[in-house]
């Protein structure tokens, strides 16, 4: 029953964290650098960071976001130099 507590103070901390840090930063910042064990505490620090963490993808370029060498099924795209290598010359 203890661990189920601790994960709910989790939870809620983790959605607070992240909606503090989204209209508050500053305070957000303030309570990132708390010390403590609590669940709450770390489910804040974990809310903070996942809110800065999706901001930042947000504002990577689209062409950096999507890996150039895979095509659009995700299968690597064979470099056309390499497309001999590994078949063996005769001698």
């Amino acid at each position: 029953m203890d661990e189920q507590k601790n994960i709910d103070l989790y939870i809620k901390g983790f959605n607070q964290g992240y909606m503090i840090a989204s209209y508050e930063p500053e305070l957000s910042d303030k309570l990132s650098k708390t010390t403590g064990e609590s669940s709450f505490i770390a489910g804040i620090q974990d809310g903070r960071q996942q809110y800065l963490d999706e901001r930042f993808e947000e504002k990577i370029p689209s062409w950096l976001r999507n890996n150039p060498l895979k095509e659009k099924d995700n299968k690597p795209i064979k470099n056309e130099k390499d497309k001999d290598f590994d078949i063996e010359h005769e001698r």
